[in-house]
């Protein structure tokens, strides 16, 4: 396996990734809703219910990678950067490159956790497994043609 750059690393070199039209959008942060385990949970709710139709078996898998994603950033990174450009990526990086093992997220998600200690996190673990256990060769294009839905139609939340 290829040494990797950590996932900041990487963010500033896609600085440029989002096209015009998604820029704003792509730029708003939502620190703000993410900061307790049912904050994660009404955010991820309100990201899905901005697709109009998702089949259950895609809604699902959606859940469980946008649960174990939020909870990453909320756990591991920086809260300037908890914004929609970082969670593309990660989507982004559940397609495999050839020149790796795995695909990035799973060298991402696997070497923050076996870093932390054994007994935090246990939400992270928890939907990354379900979400390994949901997941196959297509997951990534699923879920990154359903985060480009989520772009296009994304407002904030109102509670």
């Amino acid at each position: 396996m290829k040494n990797l750059y950590s996932l900041e690393t990487i963010i500033t070199a896609k600085q440029a990734s989002p096209t015009e039209i998604y820029e704003a959008t792509y730029k708003i942060p939502f620190a703000e809703f993410i900061q307790t385990e049912d904050d994660i949970n009404k955010f991820t709710n309100h990201l899905i219910s901005l697709l109009k139709e998702i089949p259950p078996n895609e809604e699902k898998l959606l859940f469980c990678f946008l649960q174990t994603s939020l909870n990453y950033l909320k756990d591991f990174y920086n809260k300037a950067n908890h914004n929609l450009q970082t969670l593309g990526l990660l989507a982004a990086f559940l397609i495999n490159d050839a020149s790796y093992d795995e695909p990035l997220y799973d060298q991402f998600i696997k070497e923050t956790l076996q870093k932390a200690y054994l007994s935090k996190h246990q939400t992270t673990r928890k939907f990354y497994k379900e979400f390994l256990e949901l997941r196959d060769e297509n997951s990534g294009k699923v879920i990154e043609k359903h985060f480009w839905k989520i772009v296009e139609n994304y407002h904030p939340p109102i509670y």
